[in-house]
């Protein structure tokens, strides 16, 4: 039944669709194959506007790197999760990556202040320009790279920064003004 829920929903076509029926075909995989889909349903759901939903499938592809050993690729998925169900308010989600990172003798780091040499060039364009309240998808747009490089950068940023969206700008003392939306 869930590789038919697949099929119909690569068959409609929606990102949202595909990606929540791949995290759910997940659930009742094992191992590799568990990671195999939520690796494609991150992708979907990264094209979609449905973010807990991706914030979701970040935290089960953390969950299910953690079970097979990758414990770097993991912690990676799981600090985008968090940052994300943070911005969906989804604070049982965020409890259950902390708990996930916590298994792996990891944790969200604490708000701090970051050095212009603790982030690299890429990772300080990405985060001037969330600074500033611009989307992921334009951001990705902006600087011509794939929106899965720009959460990984954010993510990195974050991880970094032991802060979500709502510290970043503190912790990396940037500005918070926001681009003017007549100027599009």
């Amino acid at each position: 039944m869930a590789e038919e829920s697949v099929e119909r929903a690569m068959t409609f076509g929606a990102a949202s669709a595909i990606g929540t029926a791949l995290r759910l075909h997940a659930e009742i995989a094992d191992g590799p194959k568990a990671v195999e889909l939520l690796e494609l349903a991150v992708t979907h759901l990264g094209q979609s506007p449905a973010g807990y939903e991706h914030a979701v499938a970040l935290v089960d592809l953390g969950c299910a790197l953690r079970r097979v050993g990758r414990l770097e690729d993991a912690a990676e998925y799981l600090y985008q999760g968090i940052e994300l169900a943070q911005h969906c308010a989804a604070d049982g989600l965020v409890d259950r990556a902390r708990r996930e990172l916590a298994k792996s003798g990891l944790r969200p780091n604490r708000l701090r202040s970051v050095s212009k040499d603790a982030l690299s060039q890429p990772e300080w364009e990405v985060a001037a320009l969330a600074v500033k309240g611009v989307p992921a998808p334009r951001i990705a747009l902006e600087l011509g790279v794939p929106l899965s490089l720009v959460h990984r950068r954010l993510a990195a940023v974050h991880r970094k920064a032991g802060t979500g969206t709502e510290g970043l700008a503190a912790a990396l003392g940037l500005s918070t003004e926001r681009p003017d939306p007549t100027e599009d």
